[in-house]
């Protein structure tokens, strides 16, 4: 459960993936969330870097967390193209 939105919930084994090398780290969808809350210019560039990646249930996910949360997003379009 996120602590901006109650309504935005994941399961704790989705929250992050491990790298081929072994590496822990947060899920792409789950970190873009965070930064689309106030978007700079550097968290504009991540996403444009992460949406080539993203697989059609990150996307989702990802644009249900941030229109619960945020209401109408800018990303919520870029993000289901």
């Amino acid at each position: 459960m996120s602590r901006r939105d109650p309504r935005v919930r994941r399961p704790i084994d989705a929250l992050g993936l491990i790298s081929a090398d072994g590496i822990p780290y947060l899920a792409p969808e789950v970190q873009l969330f965070y930064k689309a809350k106030k978007p700079r210019p550097k968290d504009e560039a991540a996403l444009d870097a992460a949406l080539p990646t993203l697989t059609d249930d990150q996307r989702h996910w990802l644009v249900r967390a941030i229109t619960q949360a945020y209401e109408p997003h800018p990303w919520a379009d870029r993000l289901l193209r």
